[in-house]
């Protein structure tokens, strides 16, 4: 083979991949107008919420009782030590406090290799801390005081009950005397509710009561 030849072999090898390097190019690999869907994008909500599993929402910025916080998991619980540690400098004896345990109790928990929580013999807090840590202790009790109000119950009423307490008394007829009879099983409730729907509140009375208990 000649150098004609060679370099005429040579051309048309570069030719044929420069070809297939064009329809390489322009080939079509599938439809480019369709999305790739995912099986997770036809999920309704109840079925993303069963997939997703329960969510748990963990507050740092409030106090919580010792019992509470040796249900959380291990990690959170060091790491909402931490957080009162670095933001207050609190002591074992100062969580202890919050806790309502002895501070033996935290030093042990917190030296366990889980959490891995030391405390400096000697260390107290600085007064400003102080101070901002018992204003972070005191909201616990503050919240209990505005759940406790609002979980008052209201005043049951009986049906049937009259409440006589804000009617007017006629100034022409007072009433000096009544007698109420019962019979049947005790109900202290409808003895009460038809005395004060008969007696206005706050009138002074004077009451004679006479049993007979029926065996």
């Amino acid at each position: 083979m000649n150098e004609y030849e060679e370099d005429r072999v040579f051309s048309d090898d570069v030719r044929e991949k420069k070809r297939l390097a064009r329809q390489a190019r322009h080939r079509k690999c599938g439809s480019k107008s369709r999305k790739c869907n995912l099986s997770s994008d036809r999920l309704t909500k109840k079925q993303w919420l069963e997939r997703c599993g329960r969510t748990v929402t963990y507050n740092f910025k409030k106090p919580i009782l010792w019992q509470d916080f040796c249900e959380l998991p291990i990690h959170i619980q060091k790491e909402y030590l931490l957080n009162l540690i670095g933001e207050y400098q609190t002591t074992a004896s100062d969580l202890a406090k919050m806790f309502g345990i002895t501070p033996k109790t935290v030093t042990k928990h917190c030296e366990r290799e889980e959490i891995g929580i030391r405390f400096s013999p000697g260390k107290r807090m600085s007064k400003e801390k102080r101070r901002a840590f018992e204003e972070f202790c005191c909201t616990a009790n503050h919240q209990e005081e505005v759940v406790v109000a609002k979980k008052e119950p209201e005043p049951k009423k009986t049906e049937g009950f009259i409440d006589l307490d804000n009617t007017a008394q006629s100034p022409d007829m007072a009433m000096t005397e009544f007698t109420l009879s019962f019979s049947g099983n005790f109900n202290r409730e409808m003895i009460c509710n038809s005395l004060a729907s008969m007696l206005p509140k706050g009138a002074p009375v004077k009451l004679d009561i006479k049993c007979f208990v029926m065996l």
